[in-house]
């Protein structure tokens, strides 16, 4: 009885602490609409810059911390595409296949970069330019998929 009694005592313990020890990650910063463009604002009250990660995804703001929308080409070469379309999806990365302007491209699930010249995970090919080639012709598709500029064909 008593070593009972000693076993749930500990177990209450142990499980009390650890729900008050248990950490959920919060994101803090919220989105804020300026004259030219949206700014993200960390949790500290600054703007971000550069990649920034959000509930939703991943953005990129530039040095005067305004968001990015199309194409944008990193230091190291590499291409991504920040949504075009107006709303709630606006300037967030994407990944996985899409169609751009007529075209289809991969960008990786992970880091966003789009594939070139290479065999995407799921098998197909893709150009120097990260366009979708079945059979040595280039997959287009006119008014498909998001346009460079603001908006979804």
């Amino acid at each position: 009885m008593k070593r009972k009694l000693i076993f749930n005592v500990g177990v209450g313990a142990l499980s009390i602490l650890m729900a008050t020890t248990q950490v959920t990650p919060a994101f803090a910063g919220s989105w804020k609409r300026e004259q030219s463009g949206w700014s993200y604002i960390n949790d500290n009250g600054a703007k971000a810059v550069g990649w920034t990660k959000t509930p939703s995804g991943w953005y990129y703001l530039d040095t005067a911390g305004l968001m990015k929308t199309g194409w944008l080409q990193d230091v190291d070469g590499k291409w991504y595409f920040l949504d075009t379309a107006k709303g709630i999806q606006e300037g967030k990365m994407l990944t996985g296949w899409n169609w751009i302007d007529g075209y289809c491209y991969y960008f990786d699930i992970q880091s966003g970069a789009l594939l070139v010249n290479t065999t995407t995970p799921d098998g197909y090919k893709v150009n120097a330019d990260g366009k979708w080639e079945k059979d040595g012709k280039v997959m287009f598709s006119q008014d498909k998929g998001h346009l460079s500029a603001s908006g979804i064909v």
